[in-house]
This record gives C-alpha cells, structure tokens and sequence, in this order.
C-alpha cells in the first residue's frame, strides 16, 4: 500500500531489467495509484507487448486507467493490445468504454457493436455493452 516506497524499489529493480514486463507492469500499477499518469504511461510503453502470451498485462492497466478517468490513456494502451490481439473481444469492449468516457461516442459505439459482434454467448460484458449500445442509439 505504500506505492512511492514501492516505485523507488521498482525503479532499482528497473534499473537491473529495464524490460521486464512483470516489473513495468507493477511500476505503472503504483504510479497510478500516486496519480503520476505520465510515469505510469511511460512504464507501459517499455512494456514489449510482442513479447507477451496474453492481452491482461497492458488490458489491466487500461481498466486501472479508466477507473481513474483518463479514457485518452486508456485508448491508447487498448489499441496497442488490439494490434497485438485483434481477437480478444474483451480488449474492444474496454476501448469501447474509454471512448465514450472520452465522450467519444461514434467511436465508442463501433468498438462496443464490434464486441457484440465478436463476443461468445454469454460473455462478461455483453449484457453491459448491449445496454450501452441501446442507449446510445
């Protein structure tokens, strides 16, 4: 719970493995907590989503960033996991989401009825994002 203790630590183990992407994660973790946005941005950015197996790393961060109302970073981290994970349905109902935080709301809406589209029955979101979608219309 004592994040700018926690970032001094983070940052000596940054220091030691610049990339590792569990360390970066956990650093732009804390930094949110602080509410210090451009550091925690930073942190995700050296974060090589090439080298990852599953979308959650940066799609946690963008749910941590939309909770603390910055829709425009959570756009951001978002379209880098569609790039990377253009199949993970979950990725553009949280784009979605973003953007009509952002007051986005043509671009808001295309990613919500592409999650719809693309999302198995009985997905977590997709009561949310029909409901949103109907009233938006």
């Amino acid at each position: 719970g004592n994040h700018p203790e926690a970032l001094k630590y983070l940052d000596l183990a940054l220091a030691a493995n610049p990339s590792d992407p569990t360390l970066l994660q956990l650093a732009a973790a804390s930094a949110m907590q602080v509410n210090d946005f451009p550091r925690a941005m930073g942190y995700l950015s050296k974060i090589d989503e090439a080298a990852l197996d599953d979308p959650s790393a940066l799609a946690d961060a963008a749910v941590n960033l939309i909770n603390k109302h910055r829709s425009a970073d959570a756009v951001t981290v978002l379209d880098r996991v569609i790039v990377r994970f253009p199949s993970d349905a979950d990725a553009y109902f949280y784009r979605g989401f973003a953007k009509l935080q952002g007051e986005k709301t043509a671009e808001g809406k295309a990613d919500l009825e592409h999650y719809v589209s693309m999302a198995p029955p009985g997905a977590g979101h997709l009561a949310q994002a029909q409901e949103i979608l109907i009233s938006i219309k």
